[in-house]
């Protein structure tokens, strides 16, 4: 972690003194669920934003690596008549805090448009665990403290310096301390985040 935060100052310090480097900012709303807590839909809102700086490896080919803040988990919905939707019998509200570092791949083309990808690493940094609606924090120990995703997205420039994007994350194997499933386990992943981003970035 302090050689990728180092690396990410000196690509800092770069963007600043030197031409061949760019820098942005990139925020927006979040929307996740987690494969394996037997809910399904996106129904846990959160946000994103942090700062990202690309180096051109050609006219239409860029590589960056990025700083930022993440809010995932999921949450329970509910039928007209109060009772929970989906089975099992898991929590109202998970809520987590991650710190990350993406690395990825941006291919432009057609001027203005713009598809993505490559991976993450992420820290956890905080999380709260609801298990009934109504009901106060848990505070037991659900995640690990690491995840690795794989991010994938596309961009379309819509103003000069601005751009609308969306991504989405899922993570490689299980945040679940007691789980070693990944993403290619169909019926033991343990628990996976998957995140659905939209924002905008701006270019310095």
């Amino acid at each position: 972690m302090k050689h990728i935060i180092a690396l990410l100052l000196l690509l800092g310090a770069g963007s600043v003194y030197g031409q061949n480097f760019k820098g942005s900012i990139f925020f927006g709303p979040s929307f996740s669920h987690m494969r394996g807590d037997n809910m399904v839909g996106y129904n846990k809102p959160g946000y994103h934003l942090g700062f990202q700086v690309a180096y051109p490896v050609k006219k239409n080919l860029d590589i960056s690596m990025a700083m930022s803040y993440s809010q995932k988990g999921s949450r329970r919905t509910y039928d007209q008549y109060g009772f929970p939707r989906g089975g099992g019998s898991f929590w109202h509200l998970l809520r987590a805090h991650y710190f990350e570092v993406p690395i990825l791949v941006h291919y432009y083309f057609l001027d203005k448009f713009e598809v993505c990808g490559g991976l993450s690493f992420g820290r956890l940094m905080g999380e709260r665990l609801v298990w009934t609606q109504g009901g106060g924090p848990s505070g037991d120990k659900n995640l690990r403290n690491y995840e690795y995703a794989i991010q994938l997205g596309a961009a379309y420039q819509w103003k000069d310096n601005w751009s609308f994007y969306v991504r989405h994350a899922t993570s490689l194997y299980s945040v679940a301390p007691q789980s070693h499933g990944t993403i290619l386990s169909r019926w033991n992943a343990g628990l996976l985040n998957f995140v659905a981003m939209v924002g905008l970035e701006r270019k310095f």
